[in-house]
């Protein structure tokens, strides 16, 4: 039996590429799970495409979550209180101003998977040929799952596992 894989996606003002490689991962993706997740980052200048997108695919089992701006300081207040993230948080003040609540929607997400495995694919990711992962991979993963992964960047440059 062919094992499946379940897709969470990331995009971020890129609803056309989403949309290309949604259009890739059901025509040639082979091990897909019936579910896929998608995390998109409100914008309100490309909120009108990703609308669009869940209309289009609204009959496909996709579900579309929206990343909110979070207050960081009432999700975070004692991790701060340390020095050392204090001094961080002073060095990349971008993180307080775009703090959102991907993390948790990500651990959400993670916690109610139905399968095994998640691929993790970004909005520009195009399954351009049939696509398929042998078991043997799925194996090898799960024989040792805190050190094995599978990339589909392949080359002679790779080594290892």
């Amino acid at each position: 039996m062919k094992k499946k894989v379940t897709a969470i996606y990331f995009t971020y003002k890129r609803a056309i590429l989403l949309d290309a490689s949604l259009k890739s991962i059901f025509k040639n993706f082979k091990n897909l799970d019936k579910k896929i997740n998608v995390i998109y980052n409100f914008n309100k200048e490309h909120d009108k495409s990703y609308r669009h997108l869940i209309k289009k695919y609204s009959k496909k089992n996709i579900k579309f979550t929206k990343r909110l701006k979070k207050n960081f300081f009432s999700q975070n207040f004692f991790s701060i209180l340390r020095p050392f993230n204090l001094l961080w948080l002073l060095k990349w003040r971008k993180i307080y101003y775009e703090f959102n609540n991907f993390k948790y929607l990500l651990e959400n997400l993670l916690k109610n998977i139905d399968t095994d495995f998640v691929m993790f694919v970004p909005d520009d990711q195009i399954f351009y040929k049939e696509t398929y992962i042998p078991n043997k991979v799925f194996d090898l993963i799960l024989d040792d799952k805190y050190q094995s992964y599978y990339r589909f960047f392949t080359g002679n440059h790779f080594t290892g596992k």
